[in-house]
This record gives C-alpha cells, sequence and structure tokens, in this order.
C-alpha cells in the first residue's frame, strides 16, 4: 500500500508547522522587548528571529507563488522528513528562546548566547530550507514515480475523500485512477468556470498539453517512454490541482 503524498499537502503541512512556530518566537520576542529584558539588545534580538525563524518561513510562503501548481507526489519518506524536521526546528527554535533564563544564570551575557545559538540553529536551518528548496521549487523529480504508483496513489485518493464527503474531488480521483484524464480535466474546468476561479487557466493548460501529447504518441512523433514520463507529469499537476476544487 502505497502512502505517496501530493506536494501540495506536503506544503501544507509544512507552511503549518513554520506559522506555528515562527508566530510563537515572534510572540515571545515581543513580550520580551515590551517587558525590557531585550534592553540594550533589541536590534540583535528581532536580527535571531529574522535570520533564524522568519527566513524559512519566507522560502516556503514564496513557493507557493513561484510554484503554485506543482506536478510532483512525494515519496513518504521524503514527506515526513520535511514535515517533521519542519516542526522539530522551530519548536528548537522556541526552546532556544525560552532557555534564555537558564542559558544567562553566569557569567554568559543574553547577547553572548544568542549568538552562540546560532552555531547549533543556523546549520539545522541550511538543511531544512536546501530540503525546501529541493522539492517544492526544483521542476525535475529525483525519484520519479511510475504510471502503477501514480493510478494506485489517485485510488487511495479518491476512497479518501469518499470517507470526507467530498464528491466532487472523490470523483475526478477516481476518474484518473480509471485512465481518464479527460473525463477529469472536464469536470475540473466545469467545477472552476462555475465558482470563477482562476485556476481554470492552470486547467485548460494541462488540457492542452494533454492533448498534444496524445496526438504526438498517436502519431508517433516521440518516444514511448518519454511520452510516458511527460503524460506522468501531466497527472500529476492534475492531482495537485484537484485539491483546489
Amino acid at each position: 500500500m502505497s502512502f505517496w503524498k501530493l506536494l501540495a499537502e506536503t506544503r501544507k503541512h509544512c507552511i503549518r508547522a513554520a506559522i506555528v512556530g515562527a508566530g510563537l518566537c515572534v510572540l515571545l520576542v515581543f513580550v520580551q522587548s515590551v517587558s525590557g529584558l531585550l534592553e540594550g539588545i533589541m536590534a540583535q534580538g528581532w536580527v535571531w528571529v529574522m535570520v533564524i525563524v522568519l527566513l524559512p518561513l519566507l522560502v516556503l510562503w514564496a513557493s507557493t507563488f513561484l510554484n503554485r501548481y506543482p506536478a510532483k507526489i512525494v515519496r513518504p519518506l521524503a514527506h515526513q522528513a520535511l514535515v517533521y524536521g519542519s516542526w522539530l526546528y522551530f519548536l528548537l527554535a522556541l526552546f532556544t528562546l525560552l532557555s534564555e533564563p537558564f542559558a544567562t544564570q553566569g557569567d554568559r551575557s543574553l547577547q553572548q548566547y544568542l549568538y552562540q545559538s546560532l552555531w547549533w540553529m543556523m546549520p539545522l536551518e541550511l538543511i531544512l530550507v536546501v530540503g525546501y528548496v529541493l522539492l517544492f521549487y526544483r521542476k525535475n523529480l529525483i525519484f520519479k514515480p511510475n504510471e502503477q504508483i501514480i493510478l494506485d496513489f489517485a485510488s487511495q485518493k479518491a476512497v479518501a475523500w469518499e470517507n470526507k464527503g467530498h464528491v466532487l474531488r472523490q470523483q475526478c480521483f477516481e476518474l484518473i485512477a480509471a485512465n481518464d484524464l479527460d473525463g477529469a480535466l472536464g469536470k475540473m474546468k466545469e467545477a472552476f468556470e462555475k465558482s470563477g476561479s482562476a485556476d481554470i487557466n492552470a486547467a485548460v493548460l494541462l488540457e492542452s498539453q494533454f492533448h498534444n501529447l496524445s496526438k504526438e504518441r498517436d502519431l508517433n512523433m516521440v518516444d514511448r517512454d518519454k511520452a510516458q514520463v511527460e503524460l506522468n507529469r501531466i497527472t500529476m499537476a492534475i492531482m495537485n490541482l484537484i485539491e483546489k476544487l
């Protein structure tokens, strides 16, 4: 049984972790600023928050605009590593700030502690940001799922949406699982037209790409293996777009 995830799902979970963690860190530093705990080093405190906490959040947020319509499904290990890694990183940042009273009981000043904390926070931040870039910005897949994995995944998503009572998403995934991309695209376009969503442009573009690829494949104008890879990409893009219905 496959537990692959849509890239849109992975990104949503990572953004949730980043917003919660960053929000708590910003709130804590704000309270420290107002209460006078950061007197004399307020600028350093806020720079720490911007570099350690807000930068990863900005990288995630920017990906929703630069890669708004992803064409990927994510391996279970990659999904878990990024989602759990995001929660652990932002909770560690919060714990670092909460530990200030204990870390400065000796001769070490708060400013020294903030600088020293960069030694363990910045390497972890680099790893996390590189993971975000590779998954959310990279267009080409490192690990390419084959057709059967994609169809099995579509079947599982159909069952999942049936259990949640979302009929339209269920029907679209069922059509994909039955290898009826035309039917899935038709339902998506109809739904986007009714709602007046700008996402209909993405659906029209994918439909055009699918029809052009089908013609080229029928006329033997493209290598079969390359055509299948491109068809898999289009299918994954459609599945991510279904999540916007």
